[in-house]
């Protein structure tokens, strides 16, 4: 195991040679040097530990030389020590401004010095656990998210072609009956349609990874996620929009994600009417796509949201409706339109949430953020 590695940096050699001794009589590796120039060069090439820094140099001073260090990202999570002479409140707070982790004053007292420098180094050890903690979470759940898609497309896949067998064969078995025969066609082609719609939902997903933003009339944003409704589920079903946007406004965006985004979340309002068999002959009711202008951490949002008077969210599933395959409807080969939905809106940096209404059905709230463009680079 290395030991750690301390960067001394001092203008006065003395201080050097009395840190070093006492750095490296308590098993630490100690580089230094005396100006600022030397200390980034130092930094950069070796990414030591913890930093002690002489605020007073000559040319470029410590706190120069801190911040310099907090603007790159190979050393910006290097602690800092600073040693000073100086002990008003200002200056030690112009110090932690820039990005300094602790103080020491001189004259230097050692065993108190070597105590602050095990502090920070205990505090850097407890934020790489804490990071590699994060990382395997986020790796298990990767996991655990794959593992469940790959559950759910299995389970799906294989029930719908356990209906298509099963209509193949009574096809076979009513040979000599037409309109049997052609009612089992019509339910092996819903079957294929379901099975190429999981195919599709998968391709979507992964067709997110390049978002360019540019800006969109929102108007023309709700035409087309409602045409695209219509569309895909292959219905008339009315969708009122209310928005209390002036009809030009624009603002940036990607227009498809958002426009996928909405489909999904009016596609999930549309079959929440549907139950079982039933579905065969729902009783549509009203779909309503409202739009308004919020304040979000001081910041302005556009705020979607796609109301019905469906059945309303199960309560069984109402943590993990955005997950892939979750699904109140019985019926074999729904489930993942929520789960595109909330990424398509994770992807341009904002939120959603499905909340249940008090008067019944459910709420679909979307919040994104009103970005202005990039300004347009001057011309040389």
């Amino acid at each position: 195991m290395s030991l750690p590695r301390i960067l001394v940096v001092d203008d006065q050699l003395l201080n050097i040679r009395l840190l070093e001794r006492k750095l490296e009589m308590n098993e630490m590796d100690v580089i230094s040097c005396t100006n600022g120039p030397e200390a980034l060069r130092m930094a950069r090439e070796y990414l030591p530990d913890v930093i002690l820094l002489d605020i007073m140099m000559a040319g470029m001073n410590g706190i120069e030389v801190c911040r310099k260090l907090k603007q790159e990202e190979s050393t910006r999570e290097i602690p800092v020590i600073f040693i000073t002479a100086l002990t008003s409140k200002e200056e030690k707070i112009e110090g932690l401004e820039v990005g300094a982790a602790d103080y020491v004053t001189k004259p230097l007292e050692l065993d108190e010095t070597l105590a602050r420098v095990r502090t920070q180094m205990r505090i850097v050890e407890e934020h790489r656990n804490n990071i590699r903690l994060t990382q395997q979470l986020e790796q298990s759940r990767r996991q655990s998210a794959i593992m469940h898609l790959t559950e759910g497309i299995a389970h799906n896949l294989n029930n719908l072609l356990g209906v298509m067998v099963g209509y193949t064969n009574l096809m076979q078995m009513n040979s000599e009956n037409p309109e049997k025969i052609i009612s089992s066609c019509e339910r092996l082609e819903t079957a294929i349609k379901r099975m190429t719609r999981i195919v599709h939902q998968l391709t979507v997903v992964g067709h997110f990874k390049s978002l360019q933003k540019e800006s969109t009339q929102l108007n023309r944003i709700l035409q087309g996620a409602v045409g695209r409704f219509h569309r895909i589920a292959n219905t008339d079903a009315p969708v009122v929009i209310n928005s209390a946007f002036p009809q030009d406004f624009t603002f940036h965006t990607n227009r498809e994600l958002l426009e996928v985004c909405l489909e999904r979340v009016l596609q999930n309002a549309f079959e929440s009417y549907f139950s079982g068999d039933a579905d065969k002959d729902p009783k549509i009711g009203e779909i309503r796509l409202e739009v308004a202008q919020v304040e979000s951490a001081n910041r302005p949002h556009v705020e979607f949201k796609v109301v019905d008077n469906g059945k309303g969210i199960d309560k069984t599933i109402q943590d993990s409706v955005f997950d892939p395959f979750v699904s109140s409807s019985s019926v074999v080969g729904r489930g993942m339109g929520l789960t595109i939905a909330r990424h398509a809106i994770n992807c341009l940096g904002g939120e959603i949430e499905l909340l249940p209404r008090d008067s019944g059905g459910a709420e679909a709230v979307i919040t994104l953020e009103i970005e202005s463009p990039d300004p347009e680079p001057d011309e040389q």
